[in-house]
Formats: structure tokens, sequence, C-alpha cells
């Protein structure tokens, strides 16, 4: 598995031409949670006053990052996080276990 991990990681090096993507590979499987939280922890490293988490299955609109992150820019917040369920089309080829399971997480 860790073979597989590093020739992902070489190929997208290779696509990567923003300086600012850096490519993290851990030693283990820490699933989404140990995965987002070493991400975190590498931005703060580096100096990072802003951390942007986008996951890349399509469900969140990079266009929206720059309305999202400016009170967090302005000074006034210190997080924001976005809703997939701000529009109700986002739902309609979610399976209803997860709806039903996200649900109580809506902000």
């Amino acid at each position: 598995m860790m073979a597989a991990r590093i020739e992902r990681a070489r190929l997208l090096r290779k696509k990567n031409s923003d300086p600012r993507v850096v490519i993290i590979v851990s030693e283990r499987n820490e699933g989404v949670g140990g995965a987002t939280k070493r991400g975190y922890r590498a931005a703060l490293d580096a100096g990072a006053d802003v951390v942007v988490k986008l996951d890349g299955d399509g469900q969140m609109d990079p266009a929206l990052i720059p309305a999202l992150v400016a009170p967090i820019i302005d000074g006034h917040a210190d997080y924001a996080k976005g809703n997939r369920f701000f529009s109700v089309e986002n739902t309609t080829s979610m399976p209803r276990h997860r709806i039903v399971g996200t649900l109580p997480c809506r902000s």
C-alpha cells in the first residue's frame, strides 16, 4: 500500500503547478479525520494564517472560497464552514442514509 501512496503522490506532484499545494504522504492510512488533522497541522507549522479544506468529490465549489474566507481575513471571524445543504439540489444524488446522518450537522 505504501508504494501505491508514494506513486500517487509522485503523480500529483508532477501534475501540480501551484506552489501553495503541498502533497503529504502518510506512512499508514489515517482515515479522513487523521488526514485532515495532519493537513491542518502541516499548514499551521508552515505559518498559514488561513487554511481551506476542500474535498475532491465535487460537492464544494472552489469559486465560493473567497467569500467563505473573507470574514476571517477581515478579522470578523476565526472560523468559517461551508454547508453543502445550502442548496437542496446538492442532496439529490446523495443516498438517504447519508442525508439523514448528516442533517443533525446542519449549521
